[in-house]
């Protein structure tokens, strides 16, 4: 093997090492950081998606939705919340009874043209995705709660167009209503999956009509 092929599996493994660390040091607890939470939930809801549609895929971390169907163009923003958090695993955080999701229209976003240039998309105020799917942990036992357990998560999934217009949070409580019972994983995919084609049309199609 030549010194180049050497340095290379070097660097491979050296890569899978810091990988394996920070993914037991950041992910591999029962109380995951907010940040990285909100990433696993979105991980999650790809998978949930992936189980009917191999074609929905993550976008990237700046984008202004989370999920993106890669025929239809469909997409999905995902919201998340939990009671305990890893500055106070010891007990729920202040307000966690009644968690309140961004949900606040924009001006725009930012998006890459044909060469491959950052842009600026400006749309008027609005939703950008098509449906949200808003994930709350509601377990506040620290002695059973572990945000790494699937079933643990209920999921709220409403339209963009069900959302109050102009209203840039949602609590717990209004969203409960807006949306009806609380999905459980297993049938997460479906619900959005149905969600999605009782809408009359999709976010991309109306900007580009």
């Amino acid at each position: 093997m030549s010194n180049r092929l050497q340095q290379l599996a070097l660097d491979r493994l050296f890569h899978r090492q810091v990988v394996d660390r920070l993914t037991a040091r950041v992910y591999d607890q029962p109380i995951i950081g907010n940040v990285e939470r909100g990433v696993y939930v979105e991980c999650m809801v790809e998978l949930a998606m992936h189980s009917v549609d191999p074609r929905w895929s993550l976008t990237a971390t700046w984008d202004a939705w989370d999920l993106e169907h890669e025929a239809s163009r469909a997409r999905i923003e995902v919201k998340q919340s939990s009671c305990l958090q890893t500055w106070a695993p010891d007990k729920p955080s202040a307000g966690s009874a009644t968690p309140t999701f961004d949900v606040a229209p924009r001006e725009g976003y930012w998006d890459v043209d044909a060469d491959g240039a950052t842009v600026w998309l400006a749309t008027g105020l609005m939703r950008h995705a098509d449906v949200y799917i808003f994930a709350w942990h509601g377990n506040c036992d620290q002695a059973f709660a572990d945000q790494r357990r699937a079933e643990q998560w209920e999921f709220y999934v409403v339209a963009s167009d069900d959302l109050p217009e102009a209203q840039k949070t949602i609590s717990l409580g209004p969203l409960q209503k807006l949306a009806g019972d609380p999905v459980r994983f297993d049938d997460l995919a479906e619900r959005i999956t149905s969600t999605i084609e009782s809408l009359q049309s999709l976010r991309t199609n109306q900007l580009h009509a």
